[in-house]
């Protein structure tokens, strides 16, 4: 818990045996305590005006302190990639239901808040409002400040936070607060992009179709139950397509100034080159592809030298299994996708497929056994020819990709009912 000068937490968060703890430890006790010292400033110095603003001190809390300062300390554990496998996708899993609220949410009475938060991060004791302290104000709020910082740049996004505490220094502040401030270092009209993402419940998804010369893209809201009614499908969100294309030569680039801002749009695009949306899996939002794209991206994905980064990978095996799930996409793709990637040699790229692989066994407790025993032979066709690569034997040469994805390959064959 941060306080003005002094923080306070368990000591399990704080104090670590360099030589017996693991690397899942460490990174606990680095952004737990990264995490309340960005408090210092998003919280104590400037301070929300009251309690629906939460989201101006945990989200950056979130960004700052387990992101962006971890990421310059221990740049070896890929924080910033890492953020898609536990922030982003626990924000998205909550956003996707009904019962979900937006991430400024009115708190009438102060007299309410009163009760213990608990996150897969850290545990604090606080005075809290039930519906406010949860995955929203801390991961999509992230989230969504990520998703800004990339769409005006780091330095820009940064520069506009200083000027937001230089501003409200040893003061309160609201929302439109932080708009003005990175507005003012970007030029550009913050709140008609970001509003909806802040003040509305739930999040797209955008599905893509393509001809030879263009796509055409379309979003409605995302609900993991695949089925919003016309009026839950009312928002339209200022959605930075971040579009990633390559040219004969292999050359990547990324065009960061499309913004879908209607329901559907069409976009020139040579489709017969490979591309993705949501390059780096930095927008707050999913992505359906049609069955012979997810293929196509899939292929390129599986390369040694793909076009498709780390971050890509990760996003696209996240959306097409979560997708799959929800009945928009065919699960035979989202598969087929998982296939495609069995030489993959990221952990992170290993730790989202095992998740999401995880959350499909959860919905087969009602189908026949036969279907169940098939699935876990997949599972174990992925996980045991990794386990046989990388042994049970840890080594203090091994680097953390090599620890973790030991780590998690074993547990998930043994999860699989490999003998």
């Amino acid at each position: 818990m941060e306080n003005w000068g002094l923080i306070t937490g368990r000591t399990s968060a704080f104090l670590l045996d360099p030589k017996k703890s693991d690397l899942a430890a460490k990174k606990r006790v680095a952004t737990v305590t990264s995490h309340e010292c960005a408090h210092l400033w998003f919280g104590d110095l400037v301070t929300m005006a009251w309690w629906d603003n939460l989201w101006l001190n945990e989200g950056f809390a979130t960004l700052m302190g387990e992101v962006i300062i971890i990421d310059k300390v221990f740049p070896e554990w890929k924080v910033d990639s890492e953020f898609i496998d536990v922030h982003l996708a626990r924000a998205l899993d909550l956003d996707a239901v009904r019962s979900s609220h937006p991430i400024e949410v009115p708190v009438p009475d102060a007299n309410q808040i009163n009760r213990k938060l608990s996150s897969a991060l850290h545990t604090v004791e606080m005075f809290t409002y039930a519906p406010i302290f949860d995955a929203l104000s801390y991961s999509k709020a992230g989230s969504v400040l990520r998703m800004l910082s990339n769409y005006v740049g780091e330095e820009t996004f940064l520069r506009g936070v200083s000027i937001y505490l230089s501003k409200h220094l040893y003061g309160n502040s609201v929302t439109k607060d932080l708009w003005k401030g990175i507005g003012e270092a970007s030029g550009l009209d913050i709140p008609k992009m970001l509003d909806n993402w802040i003040l509305k419940i739930g999040y797209p998804v955008v599905t893509v179709k393509e001809s030879s010369d263009s796509i055409t893209v379309r979003q409605d809201r995302f609900l993991s139950t695949g089925d919003p009614t016309d009026k839950e499908n009312e928002t339209i969100w200022q959605i930075p397509l971040n579009v990633k294309t390559a040219d004969a030569s292999g050359k990547v680039s990324t065009d960061r100034s499309i913004v879908l801002s209607e329901r559907e749009a069409t976009i020139p695009l040579d489709t017969s080159k490979p591309f993705k949306l949501n390059a780096q899996t930095t927008g707050v939002y999913r992505v359906a592809y049609t069955p012979e794209r997810l293929k196509k991206i899939g292929e390129e994905a599986a390369k040694e030298k793909s076009v498709f980064s780390l971050e890509d990978r990760m996003g696209l095996v996240s959306d097409a299994l979560i997708l799959a799930k929800a009945g928009i996409s065919q699960t035979s793709a989202a598969l087929d996708l998982i296939k495609s990637l069995k030489n993959e040699k990221e952990y992170l790229v290993w730790s989202a497929i095992d998740s999401q692989l995880g959350k499909l066994t959860k919905i087969l407790w009602e189908q026949p056994e036969e279907v169940r025993d098939d699935f876990n032979t997949f599972r174990r066709s992925l996980m045991r020819p990794l386990v046989d690569k990388l042994g049970y034997e840890y080594s203090p040469d091994d680097s953390a990709d090599t620890i973790q994805l030991r780590t998690l390959a074993i547990a998930a064959a043994a999860g699989a009912k490999d003998p």
